[in-house]
Formats: structure tokens, C-alpha cells, sequence
């Protein structure tokens, strides 16, 4: 760190010489010393980090955009858009907020260091979560500079974060799936869009399908490789309250489910009146909403919300631990097995690994059954125990941690609570 040179006070020592007088004591340092000035700009920095934190979870785009100078820069790591000036940014974050809606975003500061008395730059790391996406993850540089006594932000230049190993050689064949796509028959269109994903180690491609350009059906598919059965797997969901495994088809060139490629199957099943499984769901909808526990060892976000038609429910979560650059991030999808009559889950996280439970309601709690296969090919197996206190809180719990056979130590009850602050009115 470097130490800023300035005083910020001034003592002036006046020595009278007289006979058999002794030279007076140099007096203390006075209170307000360089070194305590600069812990009380850090706190304050400190304080505007927490704050800056609040407003985006509001979604209050005037307060985000007050906590940066008049010329602020961001610049995001995405798609390398750099906004410059508080006006810019202002209507940036609103139209972020309008288009993207609820989000909700965790900041770990790693350090703060002051070049000079008035300058100050804060290197950490941001996880943004939003309803029905997969975390986003960035290493981020901010520049606060003091003016007429108040730290405001100059600039925030967002970073790539290291990727951790990845399955993409078991998936870059389907490579050429990334990007959107269109297409109309008969007065139904359906569109696509995919990506990479935690990463790289899942595909994620979204679909829509409209009638008569009403839209009717949406859907999710995942692709991904299992390091256990040494295969490629997908998995798709859809707002019908529909689940499936599709293979792939050599000879079709798609994605097949049963004797139907996916895209014929959304198109016939968007015809079809809408099921609904809430009925099945709606003991789980306390879990809607935006969590968070924090202590000072770890810092778990989550935020839930139905997937349109209310026939699923999709958590999305990251796991911080102090000290260590990587997150685990992951996304949840709950909903009824119509086949099965239960409730089932599947989890899906950025190390490549993912899972299944069965969920079952045992008075006021619910347990969870979980199978899981991990990035590396291990299995692993659980029992996860949600205990709703009120509407604002629950317990979590997780007994029967087993890792290729081996015993873990369980999870005693922690209390996971919902975030106070709710978003702003658009």
C-alpha cells in the first residue's frame, strides 16, 4: 500500500529559553494523523461499496448512477460496451432494469489501495443473478476519487475471470449451435437462442414458439458431458410443464425426442392447451424471492422465481468462499413428474457437474433427495432439508454427504434469510 505524505494538521511548539528551564516535551501526534485519515476514506469507500450494492438490488438507477462522478466510465466485460457520463449511465441501468428486470448482486472487495490522498483503486469481484439466467461472474478494477470531501466512483472496468478447466473438447462440436435462429411454418414461428455456459462447460439454448405471432411456448435446453458415463447429455424444460432427455440424431441433424426433432416437438405441443402443475408447486412458493447468507467465512445468493406458466420453478445461486477467486455457481429447476406424480429437481452447476432430487414435504419442512455427478465423474449423494421460520426466512440442512462412498460431514441447520431490500418500481 502506498501511504499518502500530507498532514492534516499543523502543531506549533513555541520554546522559551530561560534559566534552569528544561525544553518542553514534544506534544503527541495529533488525532487526525495521516494513517487514521486514510482508515476513515476506506471505511467510507467501504460504505459507498454497500450502498452502490443496494441501489442495483432496488433497481434504483438514479442512485447507481449517483455514486459516480460527473464523467464516469463503465465499462462491462460482456460485450466490452464502455458508458461514459452519469447521465449515459442513468439511463443505461434503467433500461438494463427494464429489460433484464429483477437482479440481485453480491461484491467481494479484495482490496482497496490509495495512490495518492484523493485516489484510491478497489480491485474485487461481482456475481450478478437474474431470474431465468445463469449467474454472471467478473473480476472488476474501480477507481474512487475524493471530491469536496465525498468518494465517488471515476471508473469501474470490468474483467474476465481465469476459466477453470472446462468440458469444451467433449462439446465443441456443437459449437456451430451458438447464435440465434428463426424460422416460421405455417403461421408458427419458433426462435432460438444459444450460448456457452459456467464456462464452457454447458450449452444453453432458449426457444421460443409463437402462433400467429402470439407467443405460446418457451423452453430451455442444456447440453452438457457426463464425466461418470463418459456421454453427452441434454436436458430441456418448457413452460408447458414439459421435461425430457434428447438425444442426438446423426441422421437428422438435431436434437431428437422420441421419433420428433425438439423444435417439431415445441411447435406441436404449442398448439396444445397450456397444463398447469401449480397446483402441484404451489406449497414451494415461499421459496420465490431473492435470499442471502453471509458470514464472514462465505457468502451464498439465490433468487427464485416461476418460469412463465408457473409450472416451474428456477432457482439461480452462487457460493462464495473467502479467499478463493472461484465461485460455484449453478441453476435449480422444481417441477412435477406428471409420469411420476412427485416433485422432482435438477441442478445444474459451473464445474460441469449436475444432479436430480425428489422433494417430498414432511410437515413443515421439505426434504430433498439428491443424486449428483460431479465435474470430475464422481458421484455423490445427499439429503438437503429446507425448513421454512416465516415468510422471511428458512433453515437449510444437509445430512448423508457421500462422495464415491466416502462420509462427509453434514451441514447443521443455517438460517438463510431474504433480502430487505425489494426492487424499485419501474
Amino acid at each position: 500500500m502506498v501511504r499518502p505524505l500530507y498532514f492534516t494538521g499543523l502543531t506549533v511548539v513555541l520554546t522559551l529559553a530561560g534559566c534552569g528551564e528544561a525544553t518542553p516535551k514534544k506534544p503527541p501526534p495529533p488525532a487526525n494523523s495521516a494513517a487514521s485519515q486514510q482508515q476513515a476514506d476506506e471505511a467510507a469507500i467501504r460504505k459507498n461499496v454497500e450502498s452502490y450494492v443496494a441501489a442495483f438490488n432496488k433497481g434504483d438507477a438514479k442512485a447507481l448512477a449517483d455514486h459516480y462522478t460527473e464523467n464516469g466510465v463503465f465499462a462491462s466485460h460482456t460485450n466490452g460496451e464502455r458508458i461514459t457520463g452519469r447521465e449515459a449511465l442513468q439511463s443505461a441501468f434503467q433500461i438494463t432494469f427494464a429489460e433484464r428486470g429483477e437482479a440481485l448482486i453480491s461484491v467481494d472487495v479484495e482490496s482497496i489501495r490509495f495512490v495518492t490522498p484523493h485516489v484510491a483503486v478497489e480491485d474485487g469481484t461481482a456475481t450478478v443473478l437474474r431470474v431465468g439466467e445463469l449467474p454472471d461472474l467478473s473480476a472488476y478494477t474501480a477507481i474512487h476519487v475524493k471530491k469536496d470531501g465525498k468518494w465517488l466512483i471515476d471508473s469501474i472496468q470490468e474483467n474476465d475471470l481465469p476459466e477453470p478447466p472446462s468440458n469444451f473438447d467433449y462439446l465443441k462440436d456443437f459449437e456451430w449451435m451458438v447464435g440465434k435462429t428463426s424460422d416460421e411454418k405455417d403461421k408458427v414461428s419458433v426462435k432460438t437462442v444459444c450460448v456457452w455456459a459456467f464456462h464452457r462447460n454447458f450449452l444453453q439454448r432458449s426457444f421460443t414458439v409463437a402462433v400467429d405471432k402470439e407467443e405460446k411456448l418457451q423452453g430451455t435446453q442444456l447440453i452438457g458431458w457426463d464425466a461418470a458415463a463418459q456421454q453427452i447429455r441434454s436436458w430441456v424444460f418448457d413452460s408447458h410443464g414439459g421435461y425430457a432427455e434428447p438425444e442426438w440424431s446423426s441422421e437428422k441433424n438435431a436434437w431428437v425426442i422420441g421419433d420428433k426433432t425438439l423444435i417439431e416437438a415445441a411447435r406441436e405441443k404449442a398448439l396444445a392447451k397450456a397444463p398447469s402443475r401449480y397446483e402441484h408447486l404451489k406449497d414451494l412458493e415461499w421459496l420465490v424471492g431473492q435470499w442471502v447468507d453471509k458470514d464472514e467465512d462465505a457468502t451464498v445468493l439465490t433468487i427464485c422465481e416461476w418460469m412463465p406458466g408457473k409450472n416451474f420453478l428456477t432457482r439461480s445461486f452462487t457460493v462464495s468462499v473467502q479467499d478463493q477467486l472461484e465461485m460455484r455457481r449453478g441453476i435449480q429447476v422444481i417441477g412435477w413428474d406428471e409420469a411420476k406424480q412427485q416433485i422432482r429437481a435438477w441442478v445444474f452447476d459451473s464445474t460441469g457437474g449436475f444432479g436430480e432430487a425428489v422433494w417430498k414435504q414432511d410437515g413443515e419442512r421439505w426434504i430433498a433427495r439428491v443424486s449428483l455427478v460431479l465435474g470430475d465423474g464422481a458421484r455423490a449423494s445427499r439429503i438437503n432439508i429446507y425448513t421454512p421460520l416465516d415468510e422471511n426466512s428458512f433453515t437449510f440442512q444437509s445430512t448423508g454427504r457421500e462422495v464415491d462412498g466416502e462420509l462427509l460431514p453434514g451441514i447443521a441447520p443455517v438460517k438463510i434469510v431474504r433480502n430487505a431490500i425489494q426492487p424499485a418500481d419501474q
